[in-house]
């Protein structure tokens, strides 16, 4: 029998780590979309690498939205309110399994004008939102764009039972802040909502993740801006949640706001995801997504040695 000299088996890992080729993080687009070929509260819900059906959902009237290419515009064009887009963004979940495995969802939008010459993140009260989901497999509803949560009797399926991780951010006069959203009973259509944590007509029994961070800026009617959700899975069964915004058309701007978490314990819910969900909050305003893109970064499975 041939002896194994340990020795060399240790310069040869050590060259294999030189040259790169040791258990590693891969990072990949898992998802992009400009919205050139997508649909909007379409009746299918199973998106390509590229391109997905949006649905609506909303506390007023949201019947307006459009979509083109590089745009996805959602108004509101009555009292304050909310309305948020969701989707799935692929077949199969993205699944955080190894510590440092991290998830990034990214939407650039415009606060654009709308018929009364307003945009919605302008004072207290307003907020632009993206969260992170696992659906367990249960596409949106495309029923929910005109005070959908508010249909008797209560509307199941669809978001109702999404599990995930949100940040909204705030403009000068309100918190930024991060979230944990379980699941939702049937007792309420608001159960369809997974952005307005704990809000009237929002989803309840959100908890707060990490300390509110006071908004100290306002948005200009015009300006690009990008909002950035960053899950990282630090520990078994923990995740560190980052909710940034910037000015500008990438996550490399100037910062706006930004606020952190940490969900563990009874705030752990998943770490699988597989749908996305973004929005925002204020009155007679209008929100122009222009892109959305799903970044993963999941350890390499090691070669045999």
């Amino acid at each position: 029998m041939k002896r194994i000299d340990f020795r060399v088996l240790g310069i040869l890992s050590a060259a294999v780590a030189g040259l790169g080729i040791a258990a590693s993080a891969d990072a990949a687009t898992i998802f992009s979309d400009n919205f050139s070929a997508s649909t909007l509260n379409g009746a299918t819900n199973t998106p390509p690498a590229t391109s997905s059906n949006y649905d609506i959902v909303s506390n007023k009237s949201a019947t307006g939205a459009g979509i083109a290419s590089g745009h996805l515009t959602v108004p509101i064009t009555t009292s304050i309110g909310y309305a948020e887009v969701q989707t799935l963004f692929g077949s199969s979940p993205v699944a955080l399994a190894t510590i440092g495995d991290s998830i990034r969802a990214t939407v650039t939008f415009t606060d654009t004008a709308n018929a009364a010459g307003a945009g919605f993140l302008n004072g207290a009260s307003t907020f632009t939102y993206l969260g992170l989901y696992n659906s367990g497999g249960s596409a949106p509803l495309n029923t929910l764009n005109n005070n959908g949560v508010a249909m008797s009797p209560a509307v199941t399926g669809g978001a109702q039972g999404w599990t995930g991780y949100l940040g909204a951010i705030a403009a000068t006069g309100s918190n930024s802040q991060t979230y944990a959203r379980p699941a939702q009973a049937g007792t309420s259509s608001a159960g369809q909502d997974v952005i307005i944590a704990n809000s009237s007509g929002g989803f309840s029994g959100a908890t707060t993740l990490g300390t509110a961070v006071a908004g100290s800026n306002l948005a200009t009617l015009g300006q690009q801006y990008t909002q950035d959700l960053l899950i990282t899975l630090t520990a078994a069964n923990t995740l560190s949640i980052t909710n940034s915004l910037y000015f500008g058309a990438t996550n490399a701007g100037t910062l706006f706001s930004q606020s952190t978490g940490t969900a563990a314990g009874a705030n752990f819910f998943s770490s699988n995801f597989d749908a996305v969900a973004f929005g925002f909050r204020s009155g007679t305003a209008n929100y122009d997504a222009n892109s959305i893109t799903i970044d993963a970064n999941i350890a390499a499975t090691p070669e045999p040695a």
